[in-house]
């Protein structure tokens, strides 16, 4: 997204014209990122923090651009499937792991940080 700040005007206006929410976002990326930088990831959260688009970051170290997945699967997973439910209402069945309280917490603490 080069330009957050012009995107998430529109998208909150063609929400509020549409009389729905804006989508929410799940923005993944690696504070070691080699090609496009960190600082670009924190410009895209307090865009879409100023135009109230609903969104939750999952940052990682010591990954490759795209490589979150790679540095720890299970998180990844995890962290992925608790956004899904967040903006579903559709919890993962009672046979898998939930997020342990910790991880929640850095979740919900990483949505305002930025």
């Amino acid at each position: 997204m080069a330009r957050p700040d012009r995107s998430f005007k529109r998208w909150a206006a063609a929400a509020k014209a549409a009389q729905q929410p804006p989508p929410a976002i799940l923005l993944i990326h690696s504070v070691d990122d080699e090609y496009i930088p960190f600082s670009h990831a924190q410009q895209i959260a307090a865009q879409a923090q100023a135009c109230h688009i609903p969104i939750e970051t999952y940052f990682v170290r010591h990954a490759t651009h795209g490589g979150a997945y790679g540095s720890d699967p299970a998180q990844y997973v995890a962290r992925l499937k608790h956004f899904l439910a967040q903006q579903t209402g559709i919890l993962p069945s009672s046979r898998e792991k939930p997020l342990a309280s910790t991880e929640l917490a850095m979740s919900l603490t990483e949505r305002h940080s930025l």
